[in-house]
């Protein structure tokens, strides 16, 4: 953030978002939950979309959420669909924490994601070496990347509006959201 002043809003996912205390229970209100899910559903675009800092260390190679949250990083959305961000266009920053090496460990992530198709991420990160702490998410977001270019093309083709996050159990949009503010 030093090196970036003009950043004014800071989102760091898993504290961000409501957590359990504990594996065993889930001791999170209806609303905390409700909540949790909503974000969750929106993680994709959230990173599709936002600049985002990478904190790298040698466990990330084989974490579902940090491979997901980096590859959506390093696409760029388009009326086309999802492609690799050029030079110009790069949203990320990778930072090498511990005991990675900032050489070698920054050019494998990229190798690793940068190129890569939505149907080529979801076979990534579908292999059994990939883990996650709660399995329901990868089953939730196996589908989710799978249908990344049908999604953002939705998205730009809704004519530059999109409904908000709800407020009820209906469903009924509180708000509309400018798409110009979500892609590039």
């Amino acid at each position: 953030l030093r090196d970036n002043p003009n950043i004014r809003y800071v989102w760091y996912d898993w504290s961000t978002m409501p957590q359990k205390s504990s594996q065993e229970e889930d001791d999170r209100t209806v609303e905390e939950k409700r909540e949790f899910q909503l974000m969750l559903s929106g993680m994709a675009d959230l990173y599709l979309t936002a600049r985002v800092l990478i904190l790298l260390d040698n466990s990330y190679f084989g974490r579902f959420w940090p491979l997901m949250e980096a590859w959506c990083s390093m696409m760029m959305a388009t009326a086309e669909g999802v492609r690799q961000a050029k030079r110009d266009e790069c949203r990320y920053s990778i930072v090498c924490i511990h005991n990675a090496h900032p050489k070698l460990d920054k050019l494998k992530l990229t190798e690793l994601l940068a190129t890569k198709t939505p149907d080529e991420m979801h076979s990534i990160l579908a292999k059994p070496d990939v883990s996650v702490t709660n399995m329901k998410d990868k089953e939730m977001m196996l589908p989710v990347v799978i249908k990344t270019n049908e999604h953002v093309k939705e998205m730009w083709n809704a004519k530059g509006r999109v409904c908000a996050p709800v407020d009820d159990v209906q469903g009924t949009p509180t708000s509309d959201v400018d798409l110009s503010k979500w892609f590039y």
